[in-house]
């Protein structure tokens, strides 16, 4: 089956890429994901970069669910030096070492009844922010769609909030919000 990933690190000279999987249980590739071993050989069509950085940004935040990690620690690798990141990962406790093994200085908001509240939450305490920056959230359509719609409610510009919905439901392929 044809899926997309987003690698975290890769170097098209030695012919590697690094992934990490977020399991939901019983996507069409979970079985792959479980067996997949480093070496293993793959057919890779890519990279291809789905959600840009913005330029000249003094700060950026993350926001999204565990099958966000690899976006989010490809795009940190390349912030601007010195730019801060903040942002929360909406997650089962028992996954909040992943933000540290990626090295991401990210929040762990840990997953209520409903999926998307803890990053609202999280959001809520967010203090005002000066300068260019930019919103990046991804993951869950729904939660991304209620994070965009409380971003504008907040008088946040539209060309600040960058979106990548990477899954719903019963969806082969999440809409874009």
């Amino acid at each position: 089956a044809l899926r997309s990933y987003t690698p975290y690190d890769y170097d098209l000279s030695a012919g590697h890429f690094d992934l990490t999987f977020y399991d939901h249980g019983g996507g069409v590739a979970a079985p792959w994901s479980r067996r997949a071993q480093p070496g293993d050989s793959v057919v890779v069509l890519g990279p291809k970069q789905s959600l840009r950085l913005g330029p000249d940004r003094d700060w950026a935040v993350f926001l999204g669910d565990e099958s966000t990690l690899g976006l989010w620690a490809a795009l940190a690798d390349r912030l601007p030096a010195g730019a801060p990141l903040l942002g929360a990962v909406e997650m089962h406790a028992r996954n909040e070492r992943a933000l540290t093994a990626l090295g991401l200085p990210l929040d762990a908001a840990v997953r209520g009844q409903r999926r998307g509240e803890a990053l609202l939450h999280w959001l809520d305490g967010l203090p005002a922010l000066e300068g260019a920056g930019a919103f990046y959230l991804s993951g869950h359509v729904a939660s991304v769609r209620a994070l965009r719609s409380r971003l504008l409610e907040m008088g946040v510009p539209e060309a600040q909030i960058r979106c990548k919905a990477y899954w719903g439901e019963g969806r082969k392929k999440a809409p874009r919000p």
